[in-house]
């Protein structure tokens, strides 16, 4: 294990440092010194301006074994720059680190704080702790807490995974962060254990596989735990601190989730038909244009069965007269003949749906492909259709 630590120009007054978790102590000056002895750290590297150099590194050297590791003092952003890339230097990859931001000094707090999410995704280093020798809370025996903010740490990973499910539909960050702190809650020394954590990480996950393969039904089916899960896990959002972010997630789960339980699991009736247009647009919403298509091209299917009664919609032989007869409405389409309102929508959307969905379903591998762009824009354009249609179509 690595140990990074920060050395100001301060005058720095002796107390006795104390992990409470480790319930170990050391009495020092300098945090680096309560470092060294309480975690025992492989190597410990220093980093220290000329000026802090001169005032304590002889002190500090009678206290524990260390690298120097010489930083210009950071009075221009090219300075802060160079600062950043010599400490990454010193740091190999694939190491466990434990970062102290007790003495720095300026932006150096700021500077650890950047340097442990680029190390960990360039380098692969492992960040174990971020500490903080918290001076200003001693108590009256001079015992000075050590504060672990690695948490503070981990709300960066929420964010990075809060994006990641809102814009990508991807939940695997987000559950794997969510099973993390679930897990965590069972080995530390806290009395509160979560309950939840894991389970609503589980839910999401199936949702999202679920979407990820268009497989409406198992989505609406997976969907309809989702309400009872957020409400569970506020409880674990109350008594754990790092999980307070979730709370702010939560509100913006897309609406396409929180309104596809309505549809109660099933897809052809009239809510069904709105739960999946609702998933439409929400595959076009993550730029997930060849779900978005495929399942505009299926719900169209299955809306025409239940119109025309050819029961169940999702039986193959009924399936095959649908789309026949779809066909013939849309050859009837392009050659001009009169057709009423409900059957005129019908017509358009499957006159041009069938050749877009093939198109991008068959990798371009045909003469004459569409350019990427107009697919998307195509796409986009034949979804709306359907998205109109399937909210519509079925109302009593």
């Amino acid at each position: 294990m690595i140990a990074l630590s920060f050395l100001g120009v301060s005058n720095y007054q002796e107390t006795t440092y104390h992990d409470q978790v480790l319930n170990k102590s050391f009495k020092s000056r300098y945090f680096t010194s309560a470092l060294s002895h309480i975690y025992n750290p492989d190597k410990l590297f220093v980093v220290m301006t000329s000026e802090a150099e001169e005032k304590h590194y002889t002190l500090l050297c009678q206290e524990c074994n260390f690298n120097s590791v010489k930083i210009p003092k950071g009075k221009s952003v090219d300075e802060i720059w160079e600062m950043f890339e010599i400490i990454c230097n010193n740091i190999p990859p694939e190491s466990e680190l434990i970062i102290d931001v007790t003495h720095g000094f300026r932006t150096q707090p700021m500077l650890a704080l950047s340097m442990a999410i680029f190390l960990r995704v360039v380098r692969n280093v492992k960040i174990y702790k971020i500490i903080y020798g918290a001076f200003e809370a001693k108590n009256e025996e001079n015992i000075t807490p050590i504060f672990d903010i690695t948490s503070f740490i981990n709300l960066i990973d929420w964010t990075f995974a809060t994006q990641d499910f809102v814009r990508n539909g991807n939940v695997k960050e987000l559950r794997s962060t969510l099973d993390a702190i679930h897990k965590k809650s069972y080995v530390t020394r806290g009395s509160f254990k979560a309950t939840e954590l894991k389970n609503l990480g589980k839910n999401l996950d199936e949702i999202t596989t679920a979407f990820s393969v268009v497989r409406p039904l198992e989505v609406l089916q997976k969907i309809m735990a989702l309400p009872q899960h957020i409400e569970q896990v506020q409880r674990d959002i109350s008594n754990i601190p790092e999980v307070k972010p979730l709370g702010e997630l939560l509100k913006i789960i897309p609406n396409a989730f929180s309104s596809l339980s309505e549809a109660g699991g099933e897809l052809f009736t009239n809510q069904g038909f709105i739960a999946q247009s609702e998933m439409i647009k929400y595959y076009l919403q993550i730029n997930n244009y060849q779900q978005a298509i495929t399942l505009a091209r299926e719900s169209i299917v299955s809306s025409w069965c239940v119109n025309k009664q050819l029961l169940p919609p999702d039986e193959k032989e009924q399936r095959d007269v649908a789309e026949k007869q779809l066909y013939e409405l849309s050859i009837s389409f392009r050659n001009g003949s009169t057709l009423e309102d409900t059957s005129l929508k019908y017509a358009d959307i499957w006159n041009s749906i069938g050749g877009i969905r093939n198109d991008i379903n068959h990798a371009g591998m045909r003469k004459n492909a569409k350019p990427s762009y107009s697919v998307i824009c195509q796409i986009k354009k034949i979804s709306e259709k359907v998205i109109k249609l399937l909210q519509y179509a079925h109302k009593s």
